[in-house]
């Protein structure tokens, strides 16, 4: 096997990249921290370079080529990468796989079949490289701190002396409305907020409950029209349900962007300010 490299990349789980398949007109958002931000993050070093194609019949994100070594109908780029100890797996899908920090993974250029094992196909691909990830801790804290759509709330978790509780603790899993909630409230309102610490740390407490929850954890349990409910740190229930279209909303607000990765759990940025007491009328 020829070796491309063995490179060592820093990447953040807050960090997102757009990157454009060949075959797709549109751009995708990729997480950072996935064999391809992975891969993306080495090429920006400019040791290599390499493109990728999105299967319409699979809606996999796969590397197309490296270094110009381009996929054919019979010889892949694949992403290698220890499932458990001593037991290794590869996948086409280039954002599916969460890399942990310290991981090391391969991408491959292979000729999957039947016998494919890990050991003959580092000993028969023709090109490979390897990929070290030290991924940075980044609290729930940091991580809205960075995101330029959710300022006004980063401000009033500081307001509120939340910055120790949502940095130290966890996991937790916040639901996060963006600046044009908190614009559309208007100036008046937000003032009013801080003037009254208790019931800004109330309201803030109430977008926040404890537990590591994916979208599609949540998904699932609003499953077939249920109806979830889970206790918020501010002692009140939040109410789950899924659309009729598969969106997930909480206190009838809708989920906009999902799954936000923090070392101290996870963030879904919602398109409105909660209000502890609601009750779900429909």
């Amino acid at each position: 096997m020829e070796n491309l490299g063995d490179f060592n990349v820093t990447l953040s789980p807050a960090d997102s990249f757009e990157e454009q398949p060949v075959n797709l007109n549109e751009t995708v958002t990729v997480d950072r921290d996935t064999p391809l931000g992975a891969l993306n993050a080495t090429s920006d070093t400019e040791c290599l370079n390499y493109t990728v194609w999105y299967s319409m019949m699979d809606g996999q994100l796969e590397v197309n080529s490296i270094n110009g070594t381009t996929t054919t109908y019979e010889w892949y780029w694949v992403a290698y990468y220890e499932e458990s100890e001593g037991e290794y797996a590869y996948e086409f899908n280039t954002t599916n796989h969460v890399l942990s920090d310290g991981e090391t993974f391969w991408f491959i250029y292979i000729k999957p079949d039947s016998n494919n094992t890990f050991e003959r196909d580092i000993a028969t691909a023709t090109y490979g490289l390897s990929i070290t990830a030290t991924c940075q801790n980044q609290s729930i804290v940091d991580i809205i701190g960075q995101n330029e759509n959710l300022t006004t709330l980063a401000y009033l978790i500081g307001e509120a002396n939340l910055n120790e509780t949502l940095s130290a603790g966890g996991p937790y899993t916040v639901f996060a409305p963006d600046d044009m909630v908190f614009d559309d409230l208007g100036f008046e309102a937000i003032a009013g907020l801080m003037d009254n610490a208790s019931e800004l740390t109330r309201i803030l407490t109430y977008h926040v409950v404890e537990g590591d929850y994916s979208s599609e954890e949540l998904l699932n349990m609003t499953g077939s029209g249920n109806e979830t409910t889970l206790e918020s740190l501010a002692g009140e229930d939040l109410i789950l349900n899924r659309t009729e279209g598969g969106e997930l909303t909480v206190n009838g607000a809708m989920v906009v962007t999902p799954d936000i990765r923090a070392d101290n759990g996870v963030i879904h940025v919602i398109d409105a300010v909660l209000t502890p007491s609601y009750t779900n009328e429909t």
